[in-house]
Parts: C-alpha cells; structure tokens; sequence
C-alpha cells in the first residue's frame, strides 16, 4: 500500500494506492489499523508534543477521531485542526490514518498547526508556509521508532 499526504489549509490530505498489494498481508494490515484505532490519541499528543515541543502546545487540545469525509471542508483529509469551539481541535480520520506510522505524521502535521496558526495568520502566511515548514522541520531527525517511542494505547 502507498501512502501519499499533501497538506492543504489546516489539513493533511491522503492518497491510497493498492495497486500491486500482497493479498497475505492484508489480515496484517487489519491488525495494525485496529492498534492504531485502539491508541490514547491524547496521550500520543502528550507524548509527542514533550518529545518534540518540550511540553510547550497547550494540553488542552481536544485530539479524537471523526469522519472527516463526512466534513465538507475536508472530504479527503487524514487530519484536521480547527478551532471552532475557540480551543484548537485536532481530528483525525479512522479510515485514512490505519498504520502507527501515518498517525504519528498526521498527528506530527495537525500538531504544527497548533504550534503555528496564530503566528502564521498575524503573519499573513499561508498555513502551510514557512513557519509550518520550520516547525515540521523538528521531525526529520533520522532513526527508526524505538519499542519505547511506541503509540500508547487505551
């Protein structure tokens, strides 16, 4: 399965490509999605957001999952951050985000949302302008998740 995201406004879009997938590992694949599925999502924004932000996002993001194909403005993201409440709201979608990998950069992507949407509207930046790429630049550090960088899950 390829993976493809492209981030547009608040959002991180998706493209899925079966083509060519090994029909063996789809119960495998099943089984991760449900992990994924199964994961503290509050406790993975906590977690990342010491890892990569010293503790500096506020705590009281509301992180869940949501059928974002259902939402007008994002019928084919993986993630949305929206503050709509007044409080930033991240919202990541179950049927895109299925493999602890694409949840930690979905979950990466919203979280630089947080971090850069009031600068970046006094600004007068795109979202997804400089200051998004300087924070999603925190990420590439090289290396493989380790069993203690695992997703917590509920």
């Amino acid at each position: 399965m390829v993976l493809a995201a492209i981030g547009v406004g608040g959002a991180l879009l998706i493209f899925n490509d079966d083509s060519g997938g090994d029909p063996g590992g789809l119960q495998a694949r099943a089984i991760e999605a449900q992990q994924v599925h199964d994961a503290d999502l509050p406790l993975v924004y906590a977690a990342l957001n010491r890892q990569y932000f010293g503790g500096q996002l506020p705590n009281y993001v509301s992180v869940s999952w949501a059928d974002l194909v259902a939402n007008k403005d994002c019928a084919s993201c993986a993630g949305l951050t929206d503050w709509d409440t007044g409080f930033p709201r991240i919202r990541l979608d179950p049927k895109s985000v299925r493999t602890e990998n694409f949840l930690r950069e979905a979950m990466e992507h919203e979280m630089c949302h947080v971090a850069t949407a009031d600068a970046a509207t006094t600004a007068r930046q795109d979202l997804h302008g400089p200051l998004f790429q300087e924070c999603m630049q925190r990420y590439q550090t090289p290396g493989a998740i380790s069993a203690a960088d695992r997703l917590p899950a509920r």
